[in-house]
């Protein structure tokens, strides 16, 4: 599929994609709250500064996850 230039996405709640995962996501935890990025309790409190949201910030993802989320779904 990569080759033929596929991309999937999948869309889902915070609880869902930890489960989909092997678990480990804690929304009290100090590090362990996002998929997406390595973050902190210090770095999940940075807002921009004209909007006050974090979506300003521009955080890209930098957490990759190698094991596919829906191994039943067919790659040939």
């Amino acid at each position: 599929m990569i080759s033929k230039g596929h991309k999937i996405f999948v869309s889902s709640d915070s609880k869902f994609s930890d489960n989909l995962l092997g678990g480990g996501l804690d929304s009290t935890s100090t590090d362990s709250f996002n998929m997406y990025n390595y973050e902190t309790k210090d770095t999940r409190s940075i807002v921009g500064d004209s909007t006050g949201f974090r979506s300003e910030v521009g955080r890209t993802i930098e957490k990759e996850h190698t094991e596919s989320l829906l191994p039943s779904l067919p790659t040939s």
